[in-house]
């Protein structure tokens, strides 16, 4: 598999369209819409560090070591406001 299919294939796709933005992903913001995507996205974020454990053997910790971890740092950023970048990419495949 080509890992750099764009450069080998300049042509493939036009009109590239970049956009970037911060989202919420924990605390108390300004706007109820802000206020449910952090809620979300801290439970999105929980979810997937509680079900990836076996990726963070690095830690030496037992698996109920590990929830542990997780349960104390998501309890200390639960209120601080934490953002995460999205990054999106449009691009056109030209018509052949």
């Amino acid at each position: 598999m080509k890992k750099y299919f764009l450069e080998d294939n300049p042509n493939s796709v036009t009109d590239f369209q970049s956009f970037e933005k911060k989202m919420p992903m924990s605390g108390i913001w300004d706007t109820p819409t802000e206020n449910k995507v952090a809620k979300i996205g801290f439970s999105n974020m929980y979810w997937g560090l509680m079900n990836l454990k076996n990726l963070f053997d690095c830690l030496d910790l037992s698996s109920e070591g590990y929830d542990e971890y997780i349960k104390d740092i998501f309890e200390y950023i639960r209120d601080i406001r934490c953002t995460t970048t999205v990054r999106r990419l449009i691009a056109r495949k030209p018509k052949t």
